[in-house]
């Protein structure tokens, strides 16, 4: 990993039982994940909202299925603050993507594998969120 300064603690939105979003999900404390291999790891400025996420806190998007409690976010955008092996050459960059597993993207850093990533051209507006596709519209 880069020699960048990483906090060892973020805050992240975690779904920690099944129900309606207002009832499933959390904002907690909890540590900066670390990327691997091929991976970075993102200060999020934007993350997407969608569908399968609100199936997922009801617990009903079996297509990733992760374990409670787990942080919610399947898209991102923002800077690229560390990396693991590999990706040494996204430092720096501002990206979107998903997040590893497709999760993880609504909290303050996210780890996402390198190929899952794409440059955000410097004159796109920062204050707005990364284009996505909605698989329900």
């Amino acid at each position: 990993m880069n020699p960048t300064t990483v906090p060892p603690a973020m805050r992240a939105w975690r779904v920690t039982r099944y129900g309606r979003p207002s009832q499933a999900l959390a904002l907690s404390t909890v540590p900066s994940p670390q990327p691997g291999p091929g991976e970075i790891l993102v200060r999020t400025s934007a993350s997407v909202c969608n569908y399968n996420e609100v199936d997922g806190c009801h617990g009903r998007y079996l297509t990733i299925n992760p374990p409670l409690p787990y942080t919610l976010g399947m898209e991102f955008m923002g800077e690229v603050i560390a990396t693991g092996a590999g990706a040494e050459s996204w430092m720096g960059r501002r990206v979107m993507g998903s997040g590893t597993g497709a999760i993880g993207a609504h909290a303050e850093q996210v780890v996402g594998p390198m190929d899952m990533a794409f440059e955000v051209p410097p004159s796109s507006v920062t204050s707005r969120p990364p284009p996505s596709t909605t698989p329900f519209i």
